[in-house]
């Protein structure tokens, strides 16, 4: 791919702006001049713009800019975000207008956003942006299917910001590079920079706003200088770092559909062969386990449900998203399995974590089509089907009720008060499912 920058300031939008632009002029597809290059520019232009910079421009411009940042022994460019060093779900706000208004989940996790209050939030971000001493822009693709991708420009401030994108979405090819066009979805990136907490319908200094008319995004978030630390760190790598991994990433259609939990309560079979009914019930409960120790207050386990495995992240009901899965896999015939890598024999505190090596035994036996071909029996109150028996796993940690080291009576407990909270979680999407998939979860 070509690097390069030019200088140049953000222009406010006059009408629908779904490009990037520097006083007035695009910016232009291929190579500008070499960042060093100071020499090359119009003499109307404030500051260096770098493009789609290759990967060891984009190392070379935190270390110099970027207080903290270092390369591990592995080569790795490490550094601190500051104090917000997660997700903010509850700041995600979407422009409520009439082309999408019908087809977005409404709710705690998209809240509604005025069409005046996105444009506040963007002019902030924009004049933010405007007094940083250098901008990086990136250009690429999310999603491998050539038929399906969107194009997507990110704006921000940092390098590592830039860096970050270019490892999450498909780098183009220098030919893609050059036939770029204007992005499908534009980024602006000024997260250093807090939101006005008085805008209408703001609640915080954090805002991540989208609007699909404009296709376009701001993310603004507060005190990126504060040099707390947490647990909470993240890695980003390319694809092609993954010795196996194919490219392009696209293949033929699954056979086999893995829904991953981590039950803590002990009480969810290793592996479960899922009903049609059954994906689209877990799937939209999308369960797992908050256990003691992980976040302040936790003292036991606790049942977290994200629909889809990913609520943040949606933008239509979660029923909808089943009912795509369901059809696809109805389409190409392939089978579902719910594997638990959580707690097996008792509780967190009590029983033990299954085995990494029983985990991969039972992927392998799936991948192979061993467990296609054993014998099932019915797991009581979860009405799920699970094998009796699978190559390099003993038969009693196939069955919790077996392998359950408490008594009888904590096991019954346990388990029903599991089921309660699917049930008491599935409530708020009863509404919209079918009744296959409402009889498919846990009865009590």
């Amino acid at each position: 791919m070509s690097s390069g920058s030019v200088r140049g300031r953000l222009r406010k939008p006059e009408g629908k702006l779904k490009f990037f632009s520097l006083l007035g002029i695009r910016i232009k597809k291929g190579a500008w001049a070499n960042s060093e290059t100071e020499n090359n520019f119009p003499a109307n232009v404030c500051k260096p713009i770098i493009r789609n910079a290759a990967t060891a421009v984009l190392y070379e411009e935190a270390l110099a800019h970027e207080a903290g940042t270092a390369l591990t022994a592995s080569g790795a460019l490490a550094l601190n975000s500051g104090a917000k060093k997660g997700r903010s779900p509850n700041d995600k706000r979407i422009v409520d207008e009439p082309s999408s208004t019908g087809n977005i989940w409404w709710g705690p996790v998209n809240i509604k956003m005025s069409e005046n209050s996105f444009m506040v939030n963007r002019e902030r971000a924009v004049d933010y942006l405007n007094t940083r001493p250098r901008l990086y822009v990136f250009d690429g693709f999310a999603g491998w299917d050539p038929k399906y991708r969107i194009k997507v420009r990110v704006v921000c401030a940092r390098a590592y910001h830039a860096l970050f994108m270019k490892n999450m979405l498909i780098r183009p090819t220098a030919q893609e590079l050059e036939n770029f066009g204007e992005p499908d979805f534009t980024i602006f990136n000024s997260g250093e920079f807090p939101a006005n907490r008085y805008t209408t319908g703001m609640t915080s200094t954090t805002s991540v706003a989208l609007s699909f008319e404009r296709r376009e995004m701001n993310t603004r978030v507060i005190d990126y200088e504060d040099a707390s630390l947490t647990e909470n760190t993240r890695c980003a790598y390319p694809i092609e770092y993954i010795p196996n991994a194919k490219i392009p990433c696209v293949g033929s259609h699954p056979k086999n559909i893995i829904l991953l939990t981590c039950d803590a309560f002990g009480v969810l079979p290793p592996v479960s062969k899922l009903t049609p009914a059954q994906v689209s019930y877990h799937f939209i409960s999308g369960y797992t386990a908050k256990i003691a120790g992980t976040e302040e207050g936790v003292t036991e386990p606790q049942a977290t449900f994200s629909s889809c495995f990913g609520a943040p992240f949606l933008v239509w009901h979660p029923t909808k998203y089943a009912s795509m899965l369901a059809e696809k896999m109805k389409e190409h015939e392939a089978s579902a399995w719910l594997i638990n890598t959580g707690w097996n024999g008792g509780a967190y505190g009590t029983g033990k974590r299954i085995s990494l090596k029983y985990s991969r035994a039972i992927i392998d036996a799936i991948h192979s089509g061993e467990l296609d071909k054993v014998e099932f029996e019915n797991y009581p109150v979860f009405n799920l089907s699970i094998p009796k028996t699978c190559t390099g796993v003993p038969s009693e940690v196939l069955n919790p009720s077996k392998s359950w080291m408490g008594t009888a009576d904590s096991y019954t407990a346990t388990t029903e008060k599991l089921a309660k909270l699917f049930i008491k979680n599935f409530a708020a999407y009863a509404d919209k499912a079918d009744h296959a998939v409402l009889q498919a979860g846990p009865s009590v």
